[in-house]
Order: structure tokens, then sequence, then C-alpha cells
């Protein structure tokens, strides 16, 4: 059966449903878990991830900036990964899909819109569920729908199949990614238009004016969380070569790293935990540099170098925007992360190796570079704001376009800084 025979029919049993208030639940019963109200009023926005969003991974605090203040939000997931720990929406349901049938994937979608108007639709997606689930509510619903690539699960990554990211795509009204090298990379392996839509930092912490350098021999900071188990691996053995130590602000504890704050510390990293943001910020300025590890591309770690090879982790731009505080990125020079920060002026890449980490932190730490790159930082930060960001989507969404180009020049096309240069 094709889809539009299939909507056909969904749509008939759901008109049998609201007349009858009857009927059987559909496989893929939702688990409700209401928040401010449990019936929402009035025409309904849809986000559908694959877990929970919250405080503990970037993705929920980038999708809770962005909506911020957003009314009448219906939040979908697929599965749980933080033990039910969800904090964004008016109303959340978990509907268990992992695996399941498109026909199922449909009548979930039909039973947790209901007879509810929905505006728009957007999806965060890394796996085939989530992402069939979007399209599903965007069809049964006939809302536009809006994908937000964050991270790469198909071009380099093999989470989601091509040909339905394809045929999803190909239904959007507006597709976005978060950085250049994304977007590029999306927009040749599907021939389709995309935008920019980065990790921006709470305008309130944002910083116009450069931040002074800190104290002579403060220690540098590890910021964010780490991926790989074997990313750590490496980290403390080239901060063991080096004779350094960091202190460490991000999710120490996840359970893929299976290492405890003892062994941390004995490894020269001091955990300091997951840190409210305007205090991290105000602690970031007292660091004379933070570290972002990422993969070495070598090929011995494929799952999370495809990862990096197309990953802009938004720790960076927060500490740009908001400490001014110069980066050092540890592992391949060739990822978008060494090219932001070497496009922008914002530090310099290293290997795992502990003569060049030693030698880089050195270099971070002098006078001259510290105040080189506060003030490009300082000059880079008020684009980086959310102010505005949401006003922007929906307008953006509504004429299926970015309404003006203020991402495009903070990220520009690979061709366009080809002719640049």
């Amino acid at each position: 059966m094709n889809d539009f025979a299939m909507l056909e029919r969904l749509a008939a049993a759901r008109d049998r449903l609201r007349a009858t208030g009857a009927g059987s639940p559909p496989p893929a019963a939702p688990a409700r878990r209401p928040f401010h109200t449990t019936t929402l009023p009035g025409p309904i926005d849809v986000m559908v991830t694959p877990g929970e969003l919250n405080d503990q991974h970037g993705t929920g605090f980038l999708v809770k900036r962005v909506f911020r203040g957003w009314r009448s939000f219906l939040s979908l997931r697929v599965r749980d990964d933080y033990g039910g720990a969800h904090d964004f929406g008016d109303e959340a349901l978990l509907l268990p899909l992992k695996d399941a049938p498109r026909r199922e994937i449909y009548r979930a979608a039909v039973a947790a819109v209901g007879d509810r108007q929905v505006r728009r639709v957007f999806a965060v997606p890394y796996t085939a569920a989530d992402l069939t689930l979007a399209m599903a509510v965007s069809d049964v619903a006939a809302a536009p729908l809006c994908v937000w690539i964050m991270d790469d699960q198909c071009v380099a990554g093999v989470q989601i199949p091509r040909p339905l990211m394809a045929e999803v795509l190909g239904r959007c009204a507006l597709r976005l990614t978060t950085h250049t090298e994304l977007r590029d990379a999306y927009e040749q392996a599907f021939g389709l238009p995309f935008a920019c839509l980065p990790a921006v930092v709470p305008g309130r912490l944002v910083r116009g004016a450069p931040t002074p350098a800190p104290v002579a021999d403060a220690r540098g900071a590890l910021l964010g969380s780490v991926w790989s188990r074997r990313w750590l691996e490496r980290l403390l053995s080239t901060l063991d070569a080096a004779r350094l130590e960091l202190d460490w602000y991000g999710n120490h504890g996840a359970p893929w790293l299976r290492i405890g704050e003892e062994e941390l510390r004995s490894g020269g990293l001091h955990p300091r935990g997951v840190v409210a943001e305007p205090e991290l910020a105000e602690r970031l300025r007292g660091h004379p540099f933070i570290v972002v590890p990422t993969g070495t591309l070598a090929g011995d770690d494929p799952e999370y170098d495809a990862l990096a090879a197309l990953s802009l982790p938004g720790r960076i731009l927060f500490a740009a925007a908001t400490a001014h505080v110069p980066v050092l990125i540890v592992g391949s020079d060739q990822t978008p992360a060494s090219a932001f920060v070497a496009r922008h002026g914002l530090g310099l890449t290293a290997p795992y190796d502990g003569a060049a980490f030693r030698a880089a932190a050195r270099e971070l730490a002098r006078p001259e570079r510290q105040v080189a790159i506060r003030r490009a930082a300082a000059a880079l930060a008020p684009s980086l704001s959310d102010d505005g960001v949401g006003e922007w989507l929906a307008a953006s969404i509504s004429v299926r376009r970015p309404v003006d180009d203020r991402f495009e020049r903070l990220f520009p096309r690979s061709t366009a800084r080809e002719e640049a240069s």
C-alpha cells in the first residue's frame, strides 16, 4: 500500500475514533508525561527527538535555548536515555518505536496528535525511528516540517539510511545544519539547499568587550562531554606526557566512559561536573584556555571518527562568546572544530602528543596571544547570540528559506571561502 492510501485509511480510523470515543490503542501506545497542561490549547508545535531533552547533553541545551518562550509544544521521543529525565515542552510523550515498521509509526503519530491542529513539526534526528516519526506527524497533520541536523548520522555516519533521509528532506519546508562543513556535505549528498542555525549562545551571557587574561599559571579546562572512551584514554595519556592538569566541566559520569573520579584525578583531570551556564561562563574566564578533544580521523576509531569528521561542538561557540577564552582542539586539524577555530582566530589544534600539547598550551598562555584571541572572540560574540533566533526560525519556515543571511555570513559555504581567499 502506498503512503497516500495508508494516510487515507489512517484518517478514516482517526475520524471513527473521534466519533465514537472508543477503539483499541495503537501498538505503540504513548507513555504520557504532562508538564504544564495535559490538553494543549489551540494550535500546537511538535518536536521530535530520539531521547529526552534535558541539561545533561548539548542537544537538550540547544533545543531549549532556541525554543525558549514558545507555547503549546508537544515533545515526542522514541526512547529514554536518561531514565525519563525530560524537561522540554508543555506535554511530552514517549513512543517506544525503536525498530518499528513504518505502518506502526504512522499509527502512533495519529494517536499522539489526535484532533489537535499542528502548526509546525521540528525534528532533531539521530535514528531512523525518530526521523520517520517526524515525517509521519507532518503527514497526518498536514503541517510543515523542519529538520535540524546537529550531528551527522547519515553521510559519514550510518545510523540513518540515505534513502529515508532523502525522502524526509524532500518533504521539508526548511532544512538546517549547525555549521559549514555539515551543510556542505548534506547539500552535496542530497542535492537540496540547507541553511545554518548554529549552537547559539544565551544573549544575556554574551560579552562584546574583550575579557582580561587570567592570572599567570592558571590551569586550563576541559569543556563538555567526551564522546568516546578512546578519546578520553588518549587525552589522559597526553596530559600525563605533557605534565599538565585540567579542570573538567562536563558529564564525567557518562556510562560509556566507565571511569571514576579518583582515576580521573590521578590522570590529571579534576571533575567539576555540569555547571549552570552563568556560573560556567564566569569560571571559564579564569582559565587561560579550554580543551576540546576530537577524533584523529586516522581510521582506528571509525564510529567516532565519522562523528568528528562533520561535527562542530557547541561548547566552542559558548566559550568564545561568553568568556573569550582561547580554544585548544586535540585531534585532527581536518575536523570542522579545528577549521572553525582557525578561521576565526580562536586558538590552536594539537595532536594527541604530550610535547605538542604542552607547546600549544604554552603558546596560548602567552600574553600577546591571549589579547589577540580574546579580541577576536569578542568581535565574533554578538553573531552567536540567541536573541531573536526563535522569531527568525518561525519566519524562515513560513517562507521556506532563511529570511536573512545572519548565519550565512558566519558560516560561509566552501566555494565562498575559496573565492574570497
